[in-house]
């Protein structure tokens, strides 16, 4: 996910950014986890479709609150894949963004539920 330089198309820019959000609020809000689970994943799907996309901290927090949507459904296998791709990304395009701490912080979780603490 090496850094690019071209301009990305603020029209899909804009419509992946209200994905995202929709899916954010509707987890976040515990409205609708079926719905936070689409947007949440239609945003990923043109974040990854869309060719001068940059990937990069915004396609990690999707994965991120798409993880904490699994974790919150119980499927904590899907939520460790997206932690993990999210790390990935962020560790290839920005190692020190502050969003390590809440993919660390749910893996703990995860593992800790799975008693693989050790």
């Amino acid at each position: 996910y090496a850094n690019k330089t071209y301009e990305e198309d603020s029209t899909i820019v804009d419509l992946i950014h209200e994905y995202g959000y929709q899916g954010w609020y509707y987890l976040e809000y515990n409205i609708n986890l079926d719905t936070a689970e689409h947007y949440l994943k239609e945003a990923l799907r043109l974040q990854y479709s869309t060719p001068d996309y940059d990937i990069n901290d915004r396609v990690a927090t999707n994965h991120v609150n798409l993880a904490s949507l699994y974790r919150e459904i119980y499927n904590n296998e899907e939520a460790l894949n997206n932690l993990n791709e999210a790390e990935k990304i962020l560790m290839e395009t920005d190692p020190d963004n502050l969003l390590f701490v809440n993919i660390y912080h749910n893996k703990g979780n995860l593992y800790k539920t799975r008693n693989d603490i050790y």
